[in-house]
C-alpha cells in the first residue's frame, strides 16, 4: 500500500514539473504582452528633423553666398528679405556689393508689394548700376567771390529779328558753360541771362537794311542772385543801298520819259536783321559779386 502511494505521489510530482516547464507562468505571460514603454519608443524613433531656426539660418547663408558671388540683383534682395533679415542688414549688403538693380517705377512698386521695406528700396535707387557706392563728403554752402571781368559764354535762347523786335524789348539768353571758381560752380550751365534791345529798325526802301542793337544786363547765379554783365551786340540785315543807288543813276541818265522808271528801284527793300537761336556771344561780369554756392572744400 505504501509502495503504491509513493508511486502515485512520484508520478504527480513528475507531471507537475513537466507542466511547469511546458507553459509560462501567468505573470510572465502578462509581462510578455505589455505595450512598449516611452523610453523604448523614443529609442526606436528616427533622427529628428532640423529645427525651423536651423533651416532659416541655412537659407540666409545660401542667399548671402549667392550675393557675394556675383552682382546683386532684385532677386537677391527678395531672398534676403524673405529670410527675415533686418532692413539695416539688407541695406548694408547693398552698400557693400556690386549691383545690377532694375529700378523702374513699376518694378519698385512690385517689390514694395512683396514686402521689401522702403529703406531698402531707397538704397537700391541710390546705388549706381554695377558699382559700389562711393562715399563723397557732403557739400556745404560758402560765399564765393566772383571777380569782375569773369568771362561768361552765352547763346540766344530764341530767334529774334528786326521785323518783330522793338526797342526796349527784353531778350533771353542762356549760359553755355558753367562758371567755376575754386572748384565751386557759381553760374550753372543753362542759367538764364537777360539783354535789353536799345535799337531796333526794320528794313526799308532804297535798300535800307534792318538792324538790332542790344546790351547785356545780368545773369542768374546758383543762389538765385543776379550778377551784372557788360557786353553789347548788334545784327544788321543785308543792305542793298549801294546797288539801288547805282541802278537809279543809270536809269535816270539820258532816259527822258523813262526817268520815272528809275524811281521804281527805290521800292527795293533791304534785308531784315536776324539773330538765330543758339547764336553765341561773350560777356563779362561788370563788378565783383559774392555768390553763396555749394562747395566741398
Amino acid at each position: 500500500m505504501k509502495t503504491t502511494l509513493s508511486l502515485i505521489l512520484t508520478a504527480a510530482i513528475v507531471l507537475r514539473a513537466a507542466s511547469a516547464c511546458g507553459s509560462p507562468a501567468p505573470q510572465d505571460a502578462v509581462k510578455n504582452i505589455q505595450p512598449p514603454t516611452a523610453l523604448s519608443t523614443a529609442l526606436a524613433k528616427p533622427e529628428a528633423t532640423p529645427s525651423a531656426a536651423t533651416a532659416a539660418a541655412a537659407t540666409t547663408n545660401a542667399a548671402a553666398a549667392a550675393v557675394s558671388a556675383r552682382a546683386m540683383s532684385n532677386d537677391d534682395v527678395l531672398a534676403l528679405v524673405d529670410a527675415d533679415l533686418p532692413a539695416a542688414v539688407v541695406v548694408a549688403k547693398i552698400r557693400g556689393a556690386r549691383t545690377a538693380f532694375d529700378t523702374r517705377p513699376e518694378t519698385l512698386a512690385q517689390l514694395k508689394s512683396l514686402g521689401v521695406p522702403d529703406e531698402v528700396l531707397k538704397a537700391m535707387i541710390g546705388e549706381p548700376l554695377g558699382a559700389a557706392v562711393e562715399q563723397t563728403p557732403p557739400a556745404v554752402l560758402k560765399d564765393i567771390k566772383l571777380p569782375a571781368g569773369t568771362r561768361v559764354e552765352l547763346e540766344m535762347a530764341h530767334t529774334i529779328d528786326s521785323m518783330t523786335t522793338r526797342t526796349g524789348d527784353a531778350v533771353s539768353l542762356r549760359v553755355v558753360n558753367p562758371v567755376v571758381i575754386d572748384g565751386a560752380t557759381v553760374i550753372a550751365q543753362g542759367a538764364t541771362a537777360t539783354a535789353r534791345v536799345v535799337k531796333a529798325e526794320r528794313n526799308g526802301h532804297w535798300g535800307r537794311a534792318g538792324r538790332i542793337v542790344w546790351e547785356l544786363k545780368e545773369v542768374t547765379a546758383v543762389d538765385g542772385s543776379r550778377v551784372a554783365l557788360t557786353a553789347s551786340g548788334r545784327a544788321v540785315g543785308d543792305s542793298k543801298g549801294a546797288k539801288v543807288a547805282t541802278q537809279t543813276v543809270l536809269l535816270g541818265l539820258g532816259l527822258g520819259v523813262a526817268a520815272p522808271a528809275a524811281l521804281l528801284t527805290g521800292f527795293k527793300r533791304g534785308g531784315n536783321a536776324v539773330v538765330p537761336e543758339g547764336k553765341r556771344f561773350d560777356a563779362v561780369t561788370r563788378a565783383e559779386a559774392v555768390v553763396n554756392a555749394p562747395s566741398r572744400r
